[in-house]
This record gives structure tokens, C-alpha cells and sequence, in this order.
């Protein structure tokens, strides 16, 4: 089978029939949510236009497009359902909108393609496994913001390609129970965001800039020797002693 080179316009309505070998999507605004397996399997399947106004993708709804490579995410999407881009082998960079409410359970589980992924400020969940084994990501970006967003089991577990993360020091962000980053065996760096980080950049008190600064280089000399082993459980640990001091 080939690829069918026409633009498939997809509206939601009720017996729609989605051809097998679509390669390209547009989302009609009639369509706000995305419904569950709507799209699953669609091998052919490369790229999807979504309008402002979707607000929802359902669950499973992209699982297994492995052609997918390009897909826009509106200003307006607030949840990104259950497996909804699980096997998308496909899919590079994404940009998740500032709004954005929910990561669901394995949504992007197995996305090798990935390279970055900043998560918004105003997140509120990262469901577990939902990046679990994407072994092209390099690089994760933390929300900053003062809210405290809840990170699921294994939530970035497996990328064995992750070298960084930036992070605010919060010591409630990182469960111990949920091995956020476990098994990130290249994981070597870390760097502190948000307001702390601005505090200690405009410091008077140079001793205690120097201190956080050798804390940095001590944790970042730890890591890489923690192959196989509780990475997260280091990196909580390491937080809690800085927090404090």
C-alpha cells in the first residue's frame, strides 16, 4: 500500500470513515475534542493540523501513527489523553501549550524521535510512563512556576539518551516512590530554574552563592556514576539538603 497524498479533512461526525492510508490531517473547527483511537493505527499517517479551538485529545487517539511526525498543539488544548502519542516513533520536537492541563498515562510513551520537551507552567499532571522510553530525548525542562505539578511513575523512566534537566528547587516536585528519571543512564546535569535561581544570581552574600554553586558541581559529579540505579532518589535527596541550608 502507498500513502494516499490527499489532505483528509476529519469533522468527528458520527460514522466518518478515515482512510487507511490518509498522510495528511486537518482538524475541521466543528471538532474540539479529539475522540478516543480516533486515529490509531493510521500508519501512513505524517501530519495533523489541529485549530485553536481543540480542546481535548482523547485516548489513543494517535497511538500508533509511526509515520507521524508534525502535529501542531493549540492554545486552547487542555488535556492530552491516555496513550494518545504512544509509538509515535516518528514524532520530533514538540511544543506544548502554556495552558495545558493534563500529560495523561504513557501519552508519548516510545517517542524516540524526541529531542526536547519543555513542560508548561500551569501543568497540573504528568501521568506515569507518559515519556517512558524515549531514547532520543537529550534534554526535559521542569515548570518553574509556583504551582506544584504531579509527576507520575516513571513518568521520563528509560530515556537513556537524557543528559539534562532544568528544575526548580522544590522539594516536593520529585517523588522518591515514582522513579521519575530511574534507568536515565547518560543523565549528568542539572540545573536550577525559577525564583531560587534568580535569588542566587543577584546575591550579595558571596559565600553562600559559592555554596550552591559547589552544591551544583557536586551533584552533577554524582550522577553519571549512577548507572542503573535510584537516580530520583539521589536528586530528591540532594534537593532537600539544599533547600535547607
Amino acid at each position: 500500500m502507498e500513502a494516499n497524498d490527499e489532505t483528509f479533512v476529519y469533522t468527528g461526525a458520527r460514522g466518518q470513515q478515515i482512510p487507511e492510508q490518509v498522510a495528511r490531517v486537518i482538524i475541521d473547527k466543528s471538532c474540539k475534542i479529539i475522540p478516543d483511537r480516533a486515529f490509531s493505527g493510521r500508519e501512513y499517517l505524517e501530519e495533523v493540523h489541529l485549530h485553536e479551538e481543540v480542546e481535548e485529545i482523547g485516548y489513543g487517539a494517535f497511538y500508533g501513527c509511526k509515520r507521524l511526525r508534525r502535529i501542531n498543539f493549540p492554545a486552547n488544548l487542555s488535556v492530552i489523553g491516555w496513550m494518545a502519542f504512544s509509538f509515535c516513533k516518528d514524532l520530533t520536537d514538540i511544543e506544548l501549550p502554556k495552558d495545558l492541563k493534563v500529560i495523561g498515562e504513557e501519552a508519548f510513551r516510545l517517542c524516540n524521535s524526541l529531542t526536547v520537551v519543555k513542560l508548561p507552567e500551569n501543568l497540573d499532571v504528568v501521568g506515569k510512563q507518559a515519556f517512558l522510553g524515549c531514547t532520543g530525548l537529550k534534554e526535559v525542562e521542569l515548570p518553574s512556576g509556583p504551582k506544584r505539578v504531579g509527576i507520575g511513575y516513571r513518568a521520563f523512566g528509560s530515556c537513556t539518551s537524557l543528559m539534562r534537566i532544568s528544575i526548580p528547587l522544590n522539594v516536593q516536585l520529585l517523588s522518591t516512590n515514582h522513579q521519575i528519571f530511574d534507568h536515565c543512564d547518560l543523565l549528568n546535569s542539572i540545573n536550577i530554574t525559577g525564583g531560587v535561581h534568580d535569588v542566587v544570581s543577584s546575591l550579595t552574600l558571596e559565600k553562600w552563592r559559592n555554596e550552591i554553586n559547589a552544591e551544583m558541581r557536586r551533584i552533577n559529579s554524582i550522577l553519571p556514576s549512577i548507572k542503573r540505579g535510584p537516580k530520583t532518589t539521589r536528586m530528591q535527596d540532594w534537593m532537600e539538603s539544599v533547600h535547607f541550608k
